[in-house]
C-alpha cells in the first residue's frame, strides 16, 4: 500500500458534512477511504448511472436468491426434483447484465 502523506482540506456546509459522513458510514468506511474509493470509481469510468445499475442488479440477484431458497424448500419438503431451467436462465441474464455493467 502506498504511503498516504498528503492532506486535502475543503469547505462544505454542515448538511454536506453530515451527508458525507453518513455515506461513508453506510459503506462501512472512513470519510477519507470513502472519498478515495469514489475517486477510483470515477477514474474507472463508473458513473452514477453505473452505481444505480449495480444497485438494481443487487436487488435482482437478491430476488433470485429468494426464489432459489423457495425452490430448495419446496424440493426438500416434497422430495421431488424441480425444473430449474427458469432459474438457470435468470442467472445467465444476471451474469450478462453484470458483465455489461462492469
Amino acid at each position: 500500500m502506498r504511503l498516504k502523506d498528503k492532506t486535502v482540506r475543503l469547505r462544505m456546509s454542515s448538511e454536506e458534512e453530515i451527508e458525507l459522513k453518513n455515506l461513508a458510514q453506510s459503506h462501512q468506511k472512513t470519510v477519507s477511504q470513502y472519498i478515495r474509493d469514489c475517486i477510483k470509481l470515477r477514474q474507472l469510468g463508473h458513473t452514477q448511472d453505473t452505481r444505480e445499475d449495480i444497485v438494481l442488479l443487487r436487488r435482482e440477484i437478491a430476488a433470485i436468491g429468494n426464489n432459489l431458497n423457495q425452490v430448495a424448500k419446496y424440493t426438500n419438503s416434497t422430495k421431488q426434483a424441480t425444473d430449474l431451467t427458469n432459474l438457470i436462465t435468470s442467472l445467465k441474464k444476471i451474469k450478462d447484465k453484470i458483465n455489461k455493467t462492469l
